[in-house]
């Protein structure tokens, strides 16, 4: 999976498992302008994910599991 700052639109998950055709798995909308995102994985397994969102700050993230269903 692909973690991305998807400017106005928040943070998104894409399946890159088909480089030639990527699939949005998850949208979080942000009320800023999302400009980076880092992702460092936890011993349990999930991953705390760090996201630049402009004007509204830094805003942090725990995800559990990502799924192809949209399943967090």
């Amino acid at each position: 999976h692909l973690l991305a700052a998807n400017w106005r639109s928040g943070l998104a998950i894409l399946d890159v498992q088909d480089l030639g055709n990527p699939r949005l798995v998850m949208q979080y909308p942000t009320s800023g302008t999302s400009l980076g995102v880092k992702a460092l994985r936890q011993p349990d397994g999930s991953y705390l994910v760090f996201l630049a969102d402009g004007e509204s700050g830094l805003r942090v993230f725990q995800l559990r599991t990502i799924t192809n269903d949209g399943d967090r």
